[in-house]
């Protein structure tokens, strides 16, 4: 039934048995739907153009994701990595140019701040400064320096292979057998967790397990990209923390110096009134002194004055004195005719 009927719509379209086949007249369905069937039935030169149109946009398609391919998987990212490469040669030298920067700008301050007998905590807190600056140059982001992660990771690893196997975790209460094929994280974890363990419950540590701790810090919380894209991205972002650090540092040294600028010329401006101050007390003293002086002169000469009115008076009242016991005074007529009548009385009496 299936068969009869599919053979009966190839009939109707103009096909029989793969191949086309040009009815000598038109069929009444395909001259009644032409938009449907087409006029005219479909030869095998029709079937080679329809392949021929069929293949061109596959062809573009297919070219155009193997050129998507090559620019995002080659050319993108070796331009991407040479760019990289330029901004992390740019920061590096920018970071060089403010190091010595910070640098002369440190000595340039101690110079002048001893002259001017800065405080010894101020000292400090420079000498703490230079010290950030000589640890920001240390360890420069490199890809030197990323590969020491990789080796002190890799030696942390073998190195936790022998402390599980020389620790035993039950004592401190972690139960369950240490599968032998461990992969590298998983031994990294169970070493962690020995010296966590450890150090928690007061047991000494092993050599092995002193040194694993000490590689710890090295790779432990750091990113360690696989791929050179990410590497080099890696760099230049800590070249970038690197240098914020470094401008944080410049930048707390020059508010310093702008406070401390301020603070000498608040000491100068406090000086330099205190001299004022102290020009005008003396001059007023002095002015005190000339008019005590003045005074005092005054005061002196009369008391001259005073000594020698009082001693002209001593003087006179003296020689007075004198000539009243040198010189008799002349006495009066009463008084004589007093003296006649008294001794004329006596007379009489003899």
């Amino acid at each position: 039934m299936i068969k009869n009927t599919h053979t009966a719509i190839r009939e109707l379209l103009g096909f029989d048995h793969g191949t086309v086949k040009v009815s000598s007249g038109v069929h009444p369905v395909r001259e009644q739907f032409p938009e449907l069937f087409g006029s005219k039935g479909i030869n095998n030169t029709i079937k080679q153009n329809w392949q021929i149109t069929d293949l061109l946009p596959l062809g573009v398609i297919f070219i155009f994701f193997v050129f998507l391919i090559w620019f995002f998987g080659v050319y993108s990212p070796a331009k991407k990595i040479a760019e990289t490469n330029k901004n992390i040669e740019v920061l590096s030298r920018a970071f060089d140019e403010r190091t010595n920067q910070v640098l002369s700008e440190l000595n340039r301050l101690k110079a002048s701040f001893t002259e001017d007998e800065l405080p010894e905590s101020t000292l400090n807190w420079l000498s703490g400064l230079e010290l950030k600056v000589s640890d920001l140059t240390l360890n420069k982001p490199s890809e030197s320096v990323i590969a020491k992660r990789f080796d002190a990771e890799k030696k942390f690893t073998d190195l936790s292979a022998q402390i599980i196997g020389n620790r035993d975790l039950s004592k401190y209460g972690e139960l369950g057998d240490i599968p032998d094929d461990l992969e590298p994280h998983e031994l990294r974890d169970r070493g962690q967790q020995a010296i966590s363990l450890a150090e928690k419950w007061l047991d000494e540590l092993t050599p092995q397990e002193l040194q694993a701790k000490s590689l710890l810090s090295e790779f432990l919380g750091t990113p360690m990209p696989k791929r050179e894209g990410q590497l080099k991205s890696l760099i230049l972002e800590e070249w970038k923390a690197k240098h914020t650090s470094l401008l944080e540092l410049w930048k707390s040294l020059k508010e310093y110096e702008v406070q401390w600028a301020q603070f000498l010329e608040e000491q100068r401006a406090r000086e330099t009134a205190k001299q004022e101050r102290q020009a005008e007390l003396d001059k007023r003293r002095l002015e005190i002194e000339e008019q005590m002086a003045e005074n005092q002169k005054a005061i002196d000469e009369e008391r001259a004055r005073l000594r020698a009115t009082q001693k002209n008076r001593l003087n006179q009242s003296a020689n007075n004195r004198t000539n009243r016991t040198s010189v008799q005074p002349k006495k009066s007529q009463r008084e004589l005719e007093l003296e006649k009548r008294k001794k004329a009385a006596s007379k009489l009496i003899d």
